[in-house]
């Protein structure tokens, strides 16, 4: 197997941080990425700490601090609480 180049490494780290930025797991991630770009689990890994790594100073840049985002986290789980709750979907609200 041929190694990727750095745009190509790129490339993969963007597509894993988008991923995990909007709430799938390490591990469907890991998974996605081994199926979908034909590389193993284990560089899987190595890129999804990468995108990790990205997603920490992306808000270590904007200057975004654990109180405002706990409270972004809470404001959603509540909002998501109440969608479950209206719908009848109560095994959603307690996962």
């Amino acid at each position: 197997m041929n190694r990727a180049c750095k745009a190509e490494l790129t490339r993969r780290i963007d597509i894993a941080a988008g991923m995990l930025a909007k709430g799938h797991s390490g591990t469907s991630v890991v998974t996605f990425m081994s199926e979908e770009e034909g590389i193993s689990r284990r560089q899987s890994q190595r890129i999804i700490s990468k995108a990790y790594q990205q997603l920490v100073n992306d808000l270590e840049e904007i200057g975004l601090d654990r109180k405002e985002m706990v409270s972004q986290l809470i404001v959603n789980l509540q909002s998501g609480i109440q969608k479950s709750l209206a719908l009848g979907h109560i095994s959603a609200m307690v996962g």
